[in-house]
């Protein structure tokens, strides 16, 4: 007479249930615990997880962390773990998961333009690692062609002045571009009105150079002045130069 037996699958979807709400949740379930089998080691777990992802938050937003204080940081981290837990997989992509929601709403009375610092070093932290390329076939810079922009590049309309490190915050309109230049450098670039829709027109890419310039200026209501084209002629060549405008698209 022959027996068999028969292997039963744990649940594994029970089992990664658990084990996330025992690592980001804003406590820790006993029922969790048990059902992992080994609650020093799981408590140990979620905290190298969170404290890992809180420095990893806190060396992205320096100076947000430097005004707000570590402690005040960490708070806003583990409730925005508790409320949605990481879904990517890529460590340097949860900062913009814990980052990007909150944001918005960091300005407090105290701390006005704290909203503003936090989008700026979140875009120079996606500038650091971002490894988009573009598809396009290129050619060298041409007017009558369609411009292609880094894929790193963010642009940012701020209220306050955060890109300006040496001097005191203002309140005002400041049209800022932020990307990764051909030797690795984050490149934190400022300009004017007539600058910033100029170079959002090239970003889209659906007109060529130059028929980007006349929609920039049509949609300001203003002439392309000499002023303006100096301007544009300095914007282009240190574009050019440091990899944030990699040329045109071939047709």
């Amino acid at each position: 007479m022959s027996t068999s037996t028969r292997t039963v699958e744990p649940d594994l979807d029970r089992t990664l249930a658990s084990f996330e709400r025992a690592i980001f949740a804003p406590t820790v379930d006993e029922a969790d615990l048990r059902a992992l089998g080994s609650r020093d080691r799981v408590l140990l777990y979620r905290e190298l997880v969170r404290s890992r992802l809180r420095d990893l938050v806190a060396s992205a937003l320096p100076r947000v962390t430097t005004t707000i204080g570590r402690p005040a940081l960490d708070r806003l981290v583990d409730q925005r773990l508790s409320h949605a837990p990481p879904t990517t997989r890529f460590f340097r992509e949860v900062v913009l998961e814990v980052v990007d929601p909150i944001a918005p709403g960091l300005a407090s009375e105290a701390h006005p333009h704290l909203d503003d610092l936090a989008r700026l070093e979140l875009a120079q932290w996606r500038a650091i690692w971002d490894d988009r390329t573009t598809d396009a076939t290129l050619v060298e810079f041409d007017f009558g062609k369609r411009p292609v922009v880094s894929p790193t590049m963010t642009r940012l309309e701020l209220d306050h002045s955060v890109h300006l490190t040496d001097r005191p915050i203002e309140r005002g309109r400041f049209h800022v571009a932020v990307y990764r230049r051909r030797d690795h450098v984050i490149e934190t670039r400022w300009m004017n009105g007539p600058l910033a829709a100029i170079l959002d027109q090239w970003r889209a890419g659906e007109l060529s150079a130059i028929d980007g310039v006349r929609a920039a200026m049509s949609s300001l209501g203003r002439e392309p002045t000499p002023e303006i084209v100096d301007q544009m002629s300095s914007l282009l060549a240190e574009l050019l130069e440091r990899g944030g405008l990699l040329g045109c698209r071939a047709q």
